[in-house]
């Protein structure tokens, strides 16, 4: 199939296919928000690339926070504030699987905002 081919098929089968409804649990939807709030940092994004995908991509994420509870729409607000990133490496664990190591956020911090006074 020619690019021009594959080109025409993708715009006609978003059109027959406009919308798709899905049930997937919250921990793996707020995974793949924060994800996708990873990739609209990306350097291309900043300089002005891909402007209609970020678009796509912001949209999606807000329609989903407002039908969320307040303590995850906050998660996801936090997810967009750069006062909230921690260091992190990649380590292994005891049978030699990668995870992921780094200083943990406890639930409450996120509650107040960096240039709130602490308690």
């Amino acid at each position: 199939m020619s690019n021009e081919s594959f080109d025409r098929a993708v715009v006609e089968a978003f059109r027959q296919t406009p919308e798709i409804r899905l049930e997937v649990p919250t921990i793996g939807l707020m995974a793949l928000i924060g994800t996708a709030q990873l990739g609209l940092r990306h350097p291309a994004l900043q300089e002005g690339g891909l402007g209609s995908g970020a678009a796509a991509a912001r949209k999606f994420i807000a329609d989903i926070r407002s039908q969320l509870p307040p303590a995850l729409q906050l998660l996801i607000d936090c997810g967009f504030d750069r006062r909230y990133e921690r260091p992190i490496s990649f380590g292994q664990n005891r049978g030699g699987a990668p995870v992921l190591e780094g200083p943990s956020t406890s639930a409450s911090s996120l509650a107040r905002r960096p240039d709130d006074p602490q308690e």
